[in-house]
């Protein structure tokens, strides 16, 4: 059984809240000050990383990784690696003979899994 409850809202920095903490205790009014203290310094930390792990995981770019990663047929994994590695390698100008040699590798490797798995 708790003696006391303190709850504060974690908010983005438009103020939208993001989540909430709540802390239980049973000890004196001393324990409730000095945990309500820690709330009130560790919240914008807190509120910092909540907003950031947000913004990370909400990029189209990082849901398309996900997604092909998660495929369960190899032949999805192997044109995500064949994706990614053309994505870098085309902005990099000195290795386009290599992406060239790794793109036909990776390609040979789909058609060969694609192939084997009909």
């Amino acid at each position: 059984k708790a003696g006391w409850v303190i709850s504060s809202p974690l908010r983005d920095s438009s103020g939208a809240v993001l989540a909430a903490w709540v802390f239980l205790g049973g000890g004196d009014s001393q324990q409730r000050t000095d945990t309500a203290n820690l709330l009130r310094a560790g919240a914008p930390r807190v509120e910092a990383c909540l907003g950031l792990l947000k913004r990370a995981e909400a990029g189209p770019i990082s849901r398309w990784t996900r997604k092909l990663l998660a495929a369960k047929h190899a032949a999805w994994r192997w044109l995500a690696a064949a994706a990614m590695v053309g994505a870098i390698g085309a902005s990099l100008p000195k290795t386009k003979f290599l992406l060239a040699s790794l793109t036909d590798t990776l390609l040979s490797r789909i058609t060969s899994t694609s192939s084997s798995a009909a």
